[in-house]
């Protein structure tokens, strides 16, 4: 098994916790989309879209990182998802939530609050034009709607914001019963959200703080604490918050 991935943020990061907590031998190949690797030929041989990640699985490329990690909960133990169909609707419907309200939306908020500010203005144009020299078919939608202008204009990033608040609160809500999203156990829902929120606490804090969502900075916790979790941040390449550009 082969794991093409960028950082452990997003949804990379989710493919590498589940690797790591079901202790499943792979091999890891990191693709630096901020350099356009994901553009390079022989990794659009693996996704036409230049998706990051893919998991590659008898020699058949999963670039769709929800299918992905549901195969590796059914191909492998530890399960961490339940066995009931009500379970497993459960596990999907918070896999809806979390898509919607919060991969491109913090993806969006972090690139243009984060990222964008720490570059030059060379530095900007340099990879906008990087972008800009994608042919047509390459580009994914979110990428073209912040590229076309270098930056998201405000009432995107409000938007974003919004979206962010009310998956939050769902989350905040979903944890009020025994501290997990689905079951009274640690599962594949609290991979994939966490992959997708643990650095909301910086990045967006006037929505998660301890007075706002105890329940949730209390659930970061936790699964930050876990040996896997731990390894896998512990493998980033920068010293601080990085994300991708949306798309």
């Amino acid at each position: 098994m082969e794991l093409y991935h960028w950082e452990p943020v997003g949804d990379s990061a989710g493919l590498l916790i589940l690797l790591e907590e079901k202790a499943i031998e792979y091999r890891g190949h990191y693709i630096d989309i901020l350099g356009f690797e994901q553009y390079n030929d022989d990794h659009l041989q693996r996704t036409a879209m230049a998706r990051v990640p893919v998991l590659a699985v008898e020699g058949k490329y999963l670039d769709v990182p929800n299918l992905a990690m549901q195969y590796l909960v059914e191909a492998f133990t530890p399960r961490l998802a339940p066995q009931d169909p009500r379970g497993w609707y459960e596990i999907q419907a918070w896999a809806n939530v979390l898509d919607a309200g919060l991969r491109t939306s913090v993806s969006l908020l972090g690139w243009n609050t984060v990222m964008l500010p720490r570059m030059g203005a060379s530095e900007r144009e340099e990879f906008n034009q990087k972008y800009a020299d994608r042919p047509v078919r390459e580009r994914q939608a979110g990428w073209s709607e912040v590229f076309s202008d270098a930056e998201a204009d405000e009432d995107q990033l409000t938007n974003a914001r919004g979206r962010i608040r009310d998956a939050i609160a769902k989350i905040e809500a979903g944890l009020c019963d025994n501290g997990w999203l689905v079951g009274g156990e640690y599962s594949v829902a609290d991979i994939h959200a966490f992959a997708l929120c643990h650095t909301l606490p910086r990045l967006t804090p006037d929505i998660v703080n301890e007075e706002a969502t105890p329940r949730m900075m209390q659930w970061l916790q936790n699964i930050e604490n876990r040996p896997a979790v731990a390894k896998t941040l512990g493998r980033s390449r920068y010293n601080e918050d990085i994300y991708a550009p949306p798309g």
